[in-house]
């Protein structure tokens, strides 16, 4: 059983659904959950040094021209920090408890702050 961060306000509000959920994937993702991972996949290309066009698939989902801007925004962003980057990898938590683990989108680690920072691409609110 594993303790994802991401889904810490349904065990919070019902510490059974840990054992629950045991057996039960993910889901099929929604098309909104399809175009965020897009998303999230455009910028870890862009940010390990690799370029991506508009028009071109990635995970059944077409990046269009808005993708790509709203992406470069996030991208601008963690460039200007000046900071050692680590882009989508795994993190283990087991301060919270041994099996938490999570994959941040983008941790810059500076002299004196690190920050997580979390890429958005919505289009509409999404309950917990």
């Amino acid at each position: 059983m594993i303790v994802r961060p991401s889904a810490l306000h349904r065990t919070v509000a019902c510490p059974y659904s840990l054992f629950a959920s045991v057996g039960y994937g993910d889901g099929e993702s929604s098309d909104d959950a399809k175009l965020g991972t897009c998303a999230h996949s455009v910028s870890e290309i862009i940010l390990n040094g690799g370029v991506v066009d508009a028009g071109v698939i990635l995970g059944g989902v077409e990046v269009t021209a808005e993708m790509l801007d709203h992406v470069g925004g996030y991208v601008d962003y963690l460039e200007s920090l000046d900071c050692e980057l680590y882009i989508e990898r795994k993190v283990d938590i087991p301060r919270i408890h041994p099996q938490c683990s999570g994959t941040p989108d983008g941790v810059a680690v500076g002299n004196s702050v690190t920050r997580v920072v979390d890429l958005k691409y919505g289009r509409r609110p999404v309950s917990p």
